[in-house]
């Protein structure tokens, strides 16, 4: 069985490689950096746009795939901060490797974003909300998917890579790098106001703050950065030879 990280680090290789090699952009991946606030540096400017991956293991089923979204304790919610991270106007994509064991991985380098089944956070929503521990399972022979907590609600087939890249692209530079590492260090250190929560998490019906996430949040989580290269330097035109002095010019 492959681990979330191993998923993470070789399907993160291959989106970089693929839009870097699809338009005249950069592509590079970001982790979370050491330290107890502010995972991500934004002091030097970064131009280009970038995508929050948030990746899950597989877990096989008699029927295919289970994924165990948002385990966390109520506090360390991250369904609930990726949805209000997308609602901000970021590119948030879960990343569901339809793959598990290290054959797989190795017959598939080069296709293993065309094996990951990816989705919105608000594709994957349970009846009763995004607060709490829930999984999305697949049946493999059907491509038929569903949430499951309480209930079981069946939702959208996910998008392929190339409706992915479409997707990203067609929401154009909303999805600014910098903004975008802005925003996850804002939901880290500080949490979400009641006025910046979008959802209803109570049974009372009324907002509530979210509280700081802290470093728990961004587990299994890569940052993928697309800026655009640098045109090339045009060489200096030559500076034109001085003019002689003419005679009885000063010198």
């Amino acid at each position: 069985m492959i681990s979330e990280s191993t998923a993470e680090v070789n399907i993160s290789a291959e989106l970089a490689d693929c839009f870097a090699s699809s338009g005249a952009c950069r592509a590079f991946a970001l982790a979370p950096g050491p330290g107890p606030r502010s995972p991500y540096d934004t002091s030097v400017l970064l131009r280009g746009k970038g995508m929050l991956l948030q990746f899950k293991r597989p877990i096989t089923t008699a029927r295919g795939y289970k994924y165990k979204l948002n385990a966390d304790s109520p506090n360390h919610d991250q369904h609930l901060r990726l949805l209000h991270l997308e609602r901000s106007g970021c590119a948030v994509y879960y990343g569901l490797p339809m793959f598990h064991m290290i054959p797989q991985l190795v017959s598939g380098g080069g296709s293993l974003r065309l094996m990951t089944a990816w989705f919105r956070p608000t594709q994957l929503m349970p009846e009763d909300g995004p607060v709490g521990a829930f999984e999305a399972e697949c049946d493999t022979g059907s491509n038929v998917w569903t949430v499951r907590r309480k209930q079981v609600k069946f939702v959208e087939a996910p998008m392929s890579f190339p409706e992915l890249a479409e997707d990203f692209a067609r929401r154009g530079m909303r999805h600014n790098l910098e903004m975008l590492l802005n925003k996850i260090n804002d939901v880290c250190d500080n949490g979400i106001a009641p006025e910046g929560n979008s959802y209803v998490i109570a049974a009372n019906m009324q907002l509530k703050s979210v509280p700081p996430a802290g470093r728990k949040f961004l587990d299994g989580q890569l940052v993928l950065g697309l800026v655009p290269d640098e045109p090339e330097q045009q060489p200096q035109a030559r500076q034109q030879a001085r003019k002689p002095q003419q005679k009885g010019q000063a010198a």
